[in-house]
């Protein structure tokens, strides 16, 4: 709640020049976006998939859940045109292949990946052409960060499944991590080309073009045009909500931000950032309430008492931002001297 700071009693006029004198003092928000969510890292992980029957399940920090149309026992599969020679050797093979994915299956939804990995891997051996164990290997070995490898076993995918939007989806992301930018954005398009309404693909395009390539601009197209798709998505709401204020479209970001902390009300990022979205347009006590809220659920959020004690600046109430000076001094000596700069410029 919002606490009113006390004012020493001024006449009209005399409130009025203070006000002018004080002009605008820049709060800050986050340098990057996207960088914190709920006390958690986010960022490019953003644009990755994490729903049955191809992906592992969905969590809380990440918009990963395409809708998928193919049953647990039939994704991926590459379709023959000629009926394969069944010998006792070759049935074997595939019901031991089917037995090692349904085992991965099994660790997969537990997220035991590492056992995961070593049964799709133990399948595709016997099998090469299950699609859906090399798609499987490259998300977990995008999720162990070992990038090179992902990228060898989605392009096995895509040989076997070059229609499958969320493989291009899957690769995009390995690509992207690695530094492979270009790359990275033709296949989000690619996926998009495959599957319009694949909002996660918007969702990993806007981050490329936020955090990578700085097209602020092309950014909002495609979080917009995600966050559309996938309406839930407040790590996207967020990022665009960033966009919004970095172009200085301050109502199109407390219209975003608003949304996401409706959606997750403990999302300390976000609410510093629509504190800052206030400010710039010197709503100064809803931005201060926001940034309180941001603190309340972070209580060593740097940026948010730092932000604060601008606020109080804006104001006119120095003890106030003295008390944020303070507290910096724990935090971040840095940004408490560059507030003292502020408090005493």
């Amino acid at each position: 709640m919002f606490t009113r700071p006390r004012f020493n009693l001024l006449c009209l006029p005399a409130l009025f020049i203070m006000f002018l004198s004080f002009g605008v003092v820049c709060a800050q928000h986050e340098t990057t976006g996207g960088g914190v969510m709920g006390g958690g890292p986010v960022g490019g992980s953003t644009g990755r998939t994490s729903s049955k029957p191809t992906t592992k399940p969905s969590t809380r920090t990440t918009t990963r859940k395409p809708t998928v149309t193919t049953s647990p026992t039939t994704a991926r599969k590459p379709t023959t045109t000629t009926k394969p020679v069944v010998t006792s050797s070759t049935a074997n093979r595939a019901s031991d292949a089917n037995a090692f994915i349904a085992a991965g299956d099994t660790q997969y939804d537990a997220k035991n990946y590492d056992a995961a990995l070593e049964a799709y891997q133990k399948a595709v051996g016997l099998d090469p052409s299950l699609t859906r164990g090399h798609y499987r290997i490259g998300w977990i070995y995008n999720d162990q960060k070992n990038y090179d490898d992902a990228v060898a076993s989605l392009k096995r995918a895509l040989k076997l499944a070059p229609n499958d939007a969320n493989v291009h989806n899957e690769i995009a992301y390995s690509l992207d991590n690695l530094g492979r930018t270009t790359e990275a954005i033709e296949e989000y398009q690619e996926a998009l080309r495959l599957n319009p309404e694949f909002g996660l693909a918007y969702i990993g395009l806007g981050d490329i073009y936020k955090e990578k390539t700085k097209q602020i601009p092309e950014a909002i197209k495609a979080y917009a045009q995600g966050i559309k798709l996938r309406p839930n998505s407040t790590t996207a709401m967020y990022n665009l909500g960033w966009c919004y204020n970095d172009v200085e479209n301050y109502n199109g970001a407390i219209q975003v931000l608003r949304e996401a902390v409706r959606i997750e009300p403990d999302y300390p990022a976000a609410h510093n950032e629509l504190g800052y979205s206030f400010h710039q347009l010197r709503r100064y006590p809803e931005a201060i309430q926001e940034y309180q809220t941001a603190i309340r659920q972070s209580s060593d959020y740097a940026l948010a008492h730092f932000n604060l004690g601008l606020t109080y600046k804006a104001i006119g109430n120095r003890n106030l931002a003295m008390e944020q000076y303070r507290v910096l001094l724990r935090l971040d000596k840095d940004r408490a001297q560059k507030l003292l700069n502020q408090i005493n410029n």
